[in-house]
Order: structure tokens, then sequence, then C-alpha cells
């Protein structure tokens, strides 16, 4: 699968402002979405697919979806611009964001926000030494509406 990111508009066909519901409807047409089991019910806006890669929907108060975040699998390609976001080493990406806007970079380079675009990037761990493969790209990338980073808590 391929999802091209599209802040502040989006992640491949899930649109930012659209009701909860009818994110949650595109997501499920996805290939490869995996239901979930109904012993096992996921939260709401929050769905996995046969290869790994989940997609958390984020709705406002009013239940629609002011941000998209999409974890990472080996199997699928997440791009923004042109540059693989999970497949390219963190440095470069956060080299390329810096090269197109301002980039905030938190936790000594875990979470990289550009709140200009609105998007953020994270990774759980640092590499330790050079040609440490842990932690040397990113797990989650987050779209959102403009202005998302301006709340408190985003």
């Amino acid at each position: 699968m391929q999802i091209e990111l599209l802040p502040p508009l989006g992640a491949g066909p899930i649109r930012i402002g659209v009701p909860l519901a009818e994110a949650e409807s595109i997501v499920g047409a996805i290939d490869g979405y995996t239901p979930p089991d109904p012993l096992y019910p996921q939260q709401r806006g929050f769905a996995t697919f046969a290869s790994g890669l989940s997609i958390a929907l984020l709705p406002d108060i009013a239940g629609r979806v002011t941000a998209i975040e999409i974890f990472r699998s080996d199997y699928d390609d997440v791009y923004f611009d042109g540059v693989d976001v999970f497949r390219t080493p963190a440095d470069e990406v956060i080299a390329f964001l810096e090269s197109r806007t301002q980039v905030r970079v938190e936790e000594d380079g875990r979470t990289v926000v550009a709140p200009g675009l609105p998007m953020s990037l994270w990774r759980g761990t640092l590499p330790d030494f050079p040609g440490d493969e842990d932690g040397r790209y990113f797990e989650s990338a987050l779209v959102a509406g403009q202005g998302y980073f301006a709340i408190p808590g985003n």
C-alpha cells in the first residue's frame, strides 16, 4: 500500500474535517483493512491492516477528524512530497523538512514537529551508535489541520 501525506488536507483518501464515521468508512474500504474482532472491539477511529500498518483518526469534540496518525509497517510506503518518511533515515527526513519549513526537534530527536505544514513524526528511540538500526527511522507520522499544533498539548 502507498499513502501520501497531504498536510493540512489529510493522508491518502482520508480528509481532515470529515465526520469520524465517514473517515472510518473510507479507512475500512482500503485494501488490506482488517476488521476488528467482535470479541475484542477496537477504539473508535483506530484501524489495522494485514501488512501491520495502523491508522488512528483523531476527532475533535464535535466528532470531526482533526488529525490522522499512521503507524509504520515493513510493507507499506508512506510518502510526503516524494520522500518515504518511514524508509528514509530520520536525519535525512528532518533535513528534508527543514529545507521546506520551520521544524521543532523535541525529545532529543524522537519527535519532530513541522507546525507550518502541519505534520509531526515520531520514533520511540534513538540509535546508540553509528550503524545502529534501532531508532534510525521514524515509526509514526501525524498530519493535521491548520492550527493543530497551536493547541496546548498537541
